[in-house]
C-alpha cells in the first residue's frame, strides 16, 4: 500500500472513530487533561509572576521615593542651619543636547569658588570647575570625568558614582547588600561633597565580566533638561 493510501485509510478510520460519541468524549477529555488544562495553568502562572514582579517594582519605586524624600528633608534641615548658598540661573549648556558643563549667571562676586557643590531642587547636580566675575560653570553628572563618593541609604554600602550618559556605581563587590530601587546619597568621604545629598537610585544590575565587582547602572535624580535655577553651596 502506498503512503498516500495509508494516510487516506488512517484519516477514514479516525473519522469513523470520532463519529462514535463515546470515543469522541474520551478523546476530548484526554486532550483537555493532557494539553489544554496544563496550558491554562501555565498561562495563569506566568500572569501571576508578571503581576508579582510589577507589584514588587512598584513597591521598590515607592520605597525609593520615600527614602529620597527622607534624605532630602534631612538635607533641607542641614541647609537651613548654617550653610551658605547661592541661587544661580543657567545661561549656557555645553553641549546643548547632553550638557556635561553648564554656565551660571553668578560667579566670584557671589562667593562662588572652584569645587563648590551644585544642587538642583535638593539633588546633586555637579561641582563648580570655573568661576569668574559675573559667571561660573560646573561639571555635571553626565560627564565621565565626574566621580562622586556615595552611600546606599538602606544598607550603608559605600561606592563611587561614575558620571556619563549611563551613570554607574563602581567598586561594589558581589557580596554587597545593594539592589534595584536603593537610594544613593553623597557619602561625604573625600571632603568634596557634604554627606547626605541625594544623587540617584539604583536602576538595575547587569551581568558583570569582573568576578569581584557588580555592574550597576544608576538613574540620576537631577534633570538637566528642566528649566529653573541651581543652588551653589559654599564648601
Amino acid at each position: 500500500m502506498k503512503a498516500s493510501q495509508r494516510l487516506i485509510a488512517i484519516f477514514l478510520l479516525l473519522s469513523f472513530l470520532f463519529a462514535i460519541p463515546e470515543v469522541r468524549r474520551i478523546t476530548t477529555s484526554y486532550l483537555l487533561r493532557s494539553f489544554y488544562i496544563p496550558l491554562l495553568k501555565a498561562e495563569a502562572t506566568v500572569v501571576d509572576f508578571l503581576n508579582i514582579r510589577k507589584e514588587r517594582e512598584d513597591l521598590l519605586r515607592e520605597l525609593a521615593e520615600a527614602r529620597h524624600r527622607a534624605v532630602t528633608e534631612k538635607l533641607e534641615l542641614f541647609l537651613e542651619e548654617d550653610t551658605v548658598k547661592t541661587s544661580a540661573i543657567p545661561i549656557a549648556y555645553s553641549p546643548l543636547g547632553v550638557p556635561t558643563k553648564i554656565a551660571l549667571d553668578k560667579g566670584k562676586e557671589s562667593g562662588i569658588e572652584y569645587g563648590d557643590p551644585v544642587l538642583q531642587k535638593g539633588n546633586l547636580a555637579g561641582k563648580i570647575t570655573e568661576s569668574m566675575e559675573g559667571s561660573s560653570s560646573f561639571l555635571t553628572l553626565l560627564s565621565d570625568e565626574m566621580k562622586v563618593g556615595v552611600v546606599d541609604t538602606r544598607s550603608g554600602a559605600l561606592g563611587v558614582l561614575r558620571g556619563g550618559l549611563e551613570p554607574a556605581l563602581l567598586y561594589i563587590p558581589e557580596w554587597a547588600d545593594v539592589r534595584p530601587g536603593d537610594t544613593l546619597a553623597t557619602s561625604g568621604l573625600g571632603g568634596v561633597f557634604p554627606k547626605a545629598i541625594p544623587v540617584g537610585v539604583i536602576k538595575d544590575m547587569l551581568p558583570s565580566e569582573d568576578p569581584f565587582y557588580r555592574n550597576i547602572r544608576v538613574k540620576l535624580f537631577v534633570d538637566y533638561y528642566r528649566a529653573g535655577s541651581y543652588t551653589v553651596l559654599k564648601k
